[in-house]
């Protein structure tokens, strides 16, 4: 069947809810792999999958940051005890609705989500002076997420503690889950594997790396307004261990496409063999500024057939809309 993607829906956002109910109006002989980010307010991650689930044939989930705030997002007006308690309530949910947050075949293709947290692998090299101020960065994670004090390290950020092990905890979490999805490409044929994180698998993901096959970061690319948010993002933006385990599969398919999150910036591109896509719908701001899909609409990545669709290489779309760097003077 048809595999589409959607990432950062932000349903907490009025239009961006419209948008949902208008696109699951209708029964779709598709499946939808939904990257994160839906909402921090439980009742609508519950609400949006609902829909999603009575319309798409299958739907496949894996819980961004905004899912994993506990600060007043939980039912109704209670809050949970922790980011951990919170994630296994989610689980509860998809498994409610028959949305999948684990390994799935359709067909010949494997789908496999791979749960992930940031950490400071993906911090940009050679710009120290854009990071001054992190300490007073106002990200809401460090304020809305509780996690167990082990998985935390005393770092100058907001609040004074950093999540540098959550990654490593959910790394853990994931190691049972691809050795099975090894196991099985090795017995079953598979034409092609679809990972997907909310989390950047990598520096070359951000989004202002413009040469996705380059290892070697060039401060020229922070070429705009925003060059010191975007840095600061990189703290925040994803791991290098996602790329590690998503590059497990790999040699076991003979296509591997791997689908992300959180940034809100699109990306269509190849690098050492794997496609890397991200397709967000993001704010109404960001539509309006061309930072995000003008058009919000969902991205098909496979056929009815189980073949890639292939698109444009996309690796800093408001260029591509021939906007230059002026959208991004909003977001200094």
């Amino acid at each position: 069947m048809p595999v589409v993607l959607l990432s950062d829906l932000h349903v907490d956002n009025a239009q961006n809810m419209s948008f949902v109910r208008e696109l699951c109006s209708q029964t779709r002989n598709e499946a939808i792999i939904v990257a994160g980010d839906i909402s921090h307010n439980f009742n609508l991650v519950e609400e949006t999958l609902k829909l999603l689930s009575s319309s798409y044939r299958r739907v496949f989930f894996v819980a961004g940051n905004h899912e994993l705030w506990v600060q007043g997002s939980q039912r109704g007006t209670g809050t949970a005890p922790s980011s951990i308690e919170k994630l296994n309530e989610l689980s509860s949910i998809c498994e409610t609705y028959g949305v999948f947050d684990r390994p799935h075949r359709l067909g010949s293709v494997l789908v496999v989500p791979i749960l992930s947290w940031y950490d400071l692998s993906l911090e940009v090299p050679a710009v120290a002076d854009l990071f001054e101020g992190f300490e007073r960065w106002p990200w809401t994670d460090f304020r809305k997420c509780a996690w167990p004090s082990e998985l935390e390290d005393e770092y100058p950020c907001l609040g004074n503690r950093y999540p540098s092990g959550v990654g490593l905890s959910f790394e853990a979490k994931n190691d049972k889950m691809l050795k099975e999805a090894v196991e099985d490409m090795k017995e079953v044929e598979t034409t092609a594997v679809l990972t997907y994180s909310h989390f950047l698998p990598g520096t070359f993901a951000l989004p202002d790396w413009l040469k996705p096959e380059s290892d070697v970061f060039d401060p020229a690319w922070f070429n705009h307004p925003a060059a010191q948010l975007s840095a600061k993002f990189s703290r925040v933006a994803g791991s290098s261990s996602i790329e590690k385990q998503l590059r497990r599969l790999t040699p076991y398919a003979d296509e591997h496409l791997h689908c992300f999150g959180h940034s809100h910036r699109p990306k269509d591109f190849y690098r050492k063999g794997v496609r890397y896509v991200h397709h967000p719908l993001g704010k109404p701001k960001e539509r309006k500024m061309f930072l995000s899909p003008v058009n919000p609409l969902t991205k098909t990545v496979f056929d009815h057939r189980g073949q890639q669709v292939p698109a444009p290489t996309c690796v800093r779309y408001w260029e591509s809309m021939m906007k230059g760097s002026d959208p991004l003077a909003g977001y200094k």
